[in-house]
């Protein structure tokens, strides 16, 4: 049983500062509200009816509609839509907590670039209500633009100081976050979508199939990067900080040896990064990972030229997802010498 006391509270607050009609757009808060609770019940098998008022979606337009039933837009062209929305999510663990600045450095380089950016956060693997993957919200939403972001990691860093050395929890799968994040986070329409996997960890199978996953994140545009706090490993001389499907990058984010001299890591996340035209760099090389990640996000953006948007509505809330009109294919059809295969003995090698 999930006790509704906190959330009804929570709903009181709301309405005591906002007496709008349901249609509008700042009864949000309340909806969200509902979804949380809805989303706790989930969690215990108990399944729930959403409200009424909140089933609505939003259009490529930035429309509010009262959703009735799920239907097709779609936007043919594209080609000016410079927005983009960037989902963080990050293992709260103190392996990585000192390296959360990293993010809202990234963020606050995005926005300089491009101000109209929207960010998100998901965590897991930390204790208690941290383990699981979650959502963070500030101000009551989850798009957050770089303050949103501040305060999140301040929320973070207050949970994770909790933890100790004598806490030794299970890890959970990055996978499954990654998931919760295509599955929940409630990306704008027609944007340019980003997903940025910050983890202490390898991903091998463990309840999320490869393969599965690949084609979810490819099938509904996203680009993954992962920022990881293992070494990376090549052959010879050289030393590089991150690499994509064909190159391996130094410090100053120059190209230095290609895909084919690269040892490890090649975990399941690092690969889907690669598949999906994104990058895997070690979390301290903050400043060519912040360039890196920009750039493949502009360049995906003058690629985003038409996608098809529909609502959906599930048991917590409804949200638009959109996919490309084009299938996307995976970056292994192009590559000279990445394979799209990932080496499961290599997580056990690099635990330490």
């Amino acid at each position: 049983q999930v006790m509704p006391d906190a959330y009804y509270q929570m709903c009181l607050s709301d309405m005591s500062m906002d007496n709008r009609p349901y249609q509008s757009e700042q009864f949000q808060g309340i909806c969200n509200v509902t979804a949380a609770y809805l989303m706790a019940c989930e969690k215990v098998g108990i399944q729930l009816e959403p409200l009424e008022q909140c089933m609505r979606c939003k259009s490529p337009k930035s429309e509010y509609e009262q959703l009735t039933q799920s239907r097709v837009v779609k936007s043919e062209d594209l080609s000016e839509q410079k927005e983009s929305d960037v989902v963080f999510v990050v293992e709260e663990k103190n392996c990585l907590i000192n390296n959360v600045n990293t993010i809202v450095q990234m963020v606050n380089q995005f926005n300089r670039k491009q101000n109209d950016m929207r960010f998100g956060w998901i965590g897991f693997g930390g204790i208690g209500v941290h383990y699981d993957p979650h959502m963070h919200t500030a101000d009551d939403s989850l798009s957050v633009n770089s303050n949103g972001i501040r305060e999140i990691v301040k929320q973070v860093k207050e949970a994770t100081s909790v933890q100790t050395e004598m806490i030794d929890l299970e890890p959970n799968d990055p996978m499954k976050a990654i998931v919760f994040a295509l599955k929940h986070f409630p990306f704008r329409p027609a944007v340019q979508k980003t997903i940025v996997l910050a983890t202490c960890q390898l991903c091998d199978y463990q309840e999320i199939d490869h393969s599965t996953l690949q084609e979810a994140l490819l099938n509904q545009g996203v680009v993954l990067h992962v920022l990881t706090t293992k070494p990376i490993e090549i052959s010879g001389d050289q030393e590089a900080v991150g690499f994509d499907a064909e190159d391996l990058f130094d410090e100053s984010g120059r190209p230095t040896g290609l895909r084919s001299e690269l040892q490890r890591p090649n975990d399941v996340c690092s690969v889907l990064a690669q598949e999906t035209f994104g990058t895997v760099f070690k979390m301290t090389a903050n400043k060519v990972a912040i360039s890196r990640i920009f750039q493949r996000t502009a360049l995906q953006q003058k690629k985003n030229t038409c996608q098809i948007c529909q609502c959906e509505a599930n048991v917590v809330a409804p949200r638009t997802v959109c996919t490309p009109c084009n299938v996307v294919e995976p970056a292994t059809l192009k590559a000279k010498s990445f394979m799209g295969f990932a080496n499961f003995f290599q997580r056990q090698n690099l635990l330490l």
